[in-house]
């Protein structure tokens, strides 16, 4: 329960330095907020509290105005699709979960100011790319 609130106060510290907008109203869409992808593919093993750091990440995205998608397809890995987000957090992600051309990307994505959050697992993730 300790290292989940250090992943919620991290990835809060993060968001927070993305977006300096007034919290939105409730009827604001989506698309108008700040927007950050969890990224969740496994190719080892696969964690069963993923649902749960899901929720708990679109929960602090509900209270804080920050837009959440989550998902574990690699193929969002291109320039368009990843410029669409303040930030990207690998949650809990293992093995070599990005080709060639994704990691170029990613790599690119990073060096023009996208976040990017590793949370537990993320550590064990993408073996033999530097």
């Amino acid at each position: 329960m300790k290292r989940a609130a250090i992943v919620v106060v991290v990835i809060s510290v993060v968001l927070t330095s993305c977006s300096h907008a007034a919290k939105p109203s409730a009827t604001a869409r989506t698309a108008s907020l700040p927007s950050i992808l969890v990224f969740t593919r496994t190719r080892g093993f696969h964690h069963s509290s993923i649902p749960a750091a899901i929720a708990a990440i679109k929960q602090l995205g509900q209270r804080n105005g920050f837009a959440v998608d989550a998902s574990a397809d690699p193929s969002l890995f291109t320039d368009a699709r990843l410029a669409r987000y303040k930030a990207v957090v690998f949650l809990l992600t293992t093995g070599d979960v990005l080709d060639d051309e994704q990691q170029a990307v990613f790599q690119r994505y990073i060096e023009h100011g996208g976040g990017f959050v590793g949370v537990h697992s993320a550590t064990d993730t993408e073996y033999g790319w530097p």
